[in-house]
């Protein structure tokens, strides 16, 4: 359970610094294209790690 939840203040910790910078970035260079890559980037950063941690449990069961 103490697991779980770090796991969620983690990864909202993380959207809310690639937001952060991906705003900055926005309001620097006005650039639409650029803020959808880095919300790109954090979709698919989140996606990697929930696959990495299912093949974890998926390891940790087998043994």
């Amino acid at each position: 359970m103490k697991q779980h939840n770090k796991t969620i203040v983690l990864l909202t910790v993380l959207f809310i610094a690639m937001f952060s910078i991906s705003m900055f970035l926005y309001l620097s260079t006005p650039s639409i294209f650029l803020l959808l890559v880095m919300d790109y980037i954090v979709c698919f950063s989140y996606l990697f790690y929930k696959k990495v941690k299912l093949n974890r449990n998926t390891v940790i069961t087998r043994l």
